[in-house]
C-alpha cells in the first residue's frame, strides 16, 4: 500500500537519505549514480513506498563498505570497516569519480551525435 509523502517515513528511508546527503550529490544524480529509476528512489525517500530489493541491492553494492544491518535496522556502525571516517571519505570519493566518469562517456557520446549529425548536414 502507498503512503502519502512524508507520512511515516521508515528508519530505512532516513538512513538512505543521509548516505545521499553525505555524498553531496542530488537524488537525482545519485538514483543515476547507483542505477535505479529517479522517481523509485524518489518515493522511497518520500516515504511513499518502502524499501525494495532493487533500491536495496543498489545502494549496497555502490559502496561496498556499508553495513547492511546499519541500513535495515540501525544496527552497528554505518561501514564494516574499523577506520570508518577515512573509509567514508574513501567511498564519497570513489562514488563522485564513477558518477563523473559516467557524466563524460554521456558527454562523449552526445559529441558523437552532434558531430554525426553536422556532417549529414553539409552533405
Amino acid at each position: 500500500m502507498k503512503k502519502k509523502e512524508g507520512e511515516n517515513l521508515s528508519d530505512e528511508a532516513i538512513r538512505i537519505k543521509e548516505l545521499i546527503e553525505g555524498t553531496g550529490m542530488s537524488l537525482r544524480e545519485y538514483a543515476r549514480f547507483i542505477g535505479v529509476s529517479t522517481t523509485v528512489l524518489h518515493n522511497f525517500i518520500a516515504g511513499r513506498n518502502n524499501i525494495s530489493y532493487a533500491i536495496l541491492k543498489a545502494v549496497l553494492t555502490s559502496v561496498p563498505k556499508l553495513n547492511v544491518k546499519w541500513v535495515m535496522f540501525g544496527i552497528g556502525d554505518k561501514y564494516t570497516n574499523v577506520d570508518t571516517s577515512q573509509q567514508h571519505a574513501l567511498d564519497l570519493m570513489e562514488m563522485k569519480v564513477q558518477f563523473l566518469e559516467q557524466q563524460i562517456r554521456d558527454k562523449e557520446e552526445i559529441i558523437s551525435t552532434l558531430k554525426s549529425t553536422i556532417e549529414k548536414i553539409k552533405q
